[in-house]
């Protein structure tokens, strides 16, 4: 990997990740289990085929999401400075944080609401008065970090790097041994599909998750710091190791599909498995998918694409919208007699198309467009 040289493939992992999040969201509405982190839930259109398509997503996309920030976030404190990757985190992270928060909070607690009142018996127009009636200024206060949360622990982990580099650098400590080990392991088979795993399973039995979950409290939560820092610290070591397009060379299809599986018997026999081997076949699968997908987009995705690169452009603002469109439309759906894989299909295609026709008339060419992709188009 070149100095300069432009990672396509983690331009589109860092998108698609986002873009995830529709289908992550909207499975956990239709899924047989009420997950208590998620507002709204269909007690009578329910299938296990949801359960396990949030599941299969949880347990990769946060882990390469943070890998990629990591290995951005690096590039941008040894390529231009560690000042300079504060700004850029600020400007691209914090404020649109910031903003989103306040913006979306008294939207999505109105869609919660009617959602909530239809999904469970109640009348449209009732559903729409009660909602009315309800309205408070307390609305305006975000009452958590919502989806937003892996924002929020960016930005803790950009000031935590920040720190941890100068106090390196002080006592003029370098990372060379790590990246040293850090090369051996990924230069082994079997040390990279079984170390890497190990470690994530001890930071799970400790804080005794089988897996963790997102943590939307402004208090931020150990566990959840631990557990992701340690994916973004991998991605900052490899792109330390600049031998990220050796190491995700192959093996795209063969690693993925051993997350599946080891997944997909998780999934079937959670009940029947002690949490210890539940922490460990996760820890495996996490770490199976990571190798999988980031491999299969090296492989096919790293090239430059005008409507890849439109699309990604797209993503952060899909992202940051979709939330609210995902709490609303199940509602709004719900008294149509249709399957739920086909009303499931449309939800996504609905919260897609709102998403991307407001981003390009709306957001692309304004300053909002400039403030989450870091340049305005004309």
């Amino acid at each position: 990997m070149l100095k300069n040289e432009r990672i396509h493939a983690l331009d589109a992992l860092r998108g698609i990740m986002m873009l995830l999040g529709i289908f992550l969201h909207t499975a956990l509405t239709y899924s047989i289990v009420d997950h208590p982190s998620w507002p709204i839930h269909s007690n009578k259109e329910n299938a296990i085929f949801f359960d396990w398509l949030f599941g299969v997503i949880h347990m990769f996309r946060m882990p390469i999401f943070f890998i990629v920030s990591g290995f951005f976030s690096a590039f941008l404190v040894y390529h231009r400075s560690p000042i300079l990757m504060i700004k850029n985190r600020i400007n691209r992270i914090l404020i649109p944080f910031l903003i989103f928060l306040f913006l979306l909070t008294p939207i999505s607690i109105i869609f919660i609401k009617y959602s909530v009142l239809i999904l469970n018996g109640g009348m449209l127009y009732g559903s729409i008065i009660s909602v009315l009636e309800s309205i408070s200024p307390f609305m305006l206060i975000p009452f958590s970090t919502m989806h937003l949360w892996f924002l929020y622990y960016l930005i803790l982990f950009s000031f935590f790097v920040f720190f941890i580099h100068f106090t390196l650098k002080k006592f003029s400590i370098r990372l060379d041994k790590t990246i040293v080990l850090f090369d051996y392991i990924l230069s082994h088979q079997f040390l990279k599909i079984s170390l890497l795993p190990i470690i994530t399973y001890l930071i799970l039995f400790i804080s005794g998750n089988s897996f963790i979950e997102a943590s939307t409290a402004f208090t931020p939560n150990v566990s959840t710091f631990v557990f992701y820092f340690t994916f973004y610290f991998f991605g900052w070591i490899l792109f330390k190791s600049k031998k990220l397009i050796i190491y995700f060379s192959g093996g795209a299809w063969t690693y993925t599909f051993l997350g599946i599986v080891c997944f997909s018997l998780s999934f079937i026999y959670s009940e029947n498995l002690e949490p210890n081997y539940l922490m460990i076949i996760n820890s495996f699968s996490t770490w199976m998918f990571v190798f999988g997908i980031i491999s299969g987009f090296i492989k096919y995705l790293n090239s430059h694409n005008r409507y890849m690169r439109y699309l990604l452009d797209a993503s952060y603002w899909i992202y940051l919208i979709h939330l609210p469109l995902t709490i609303l439309l199940p509602g709004l759906m719900h008294s149509i007699n249709i399957s739920i894989y086909l009303k499931f299909t449309c939800i996504i295609l609905a919260t897609f198309s709102i998403s991307i026709v407001s981003y390009h008339f709306l957001v692309r060419k304004t300053i909002i467009g400039q403030l989450l992709n870091g340049k305005k188009y004309l």
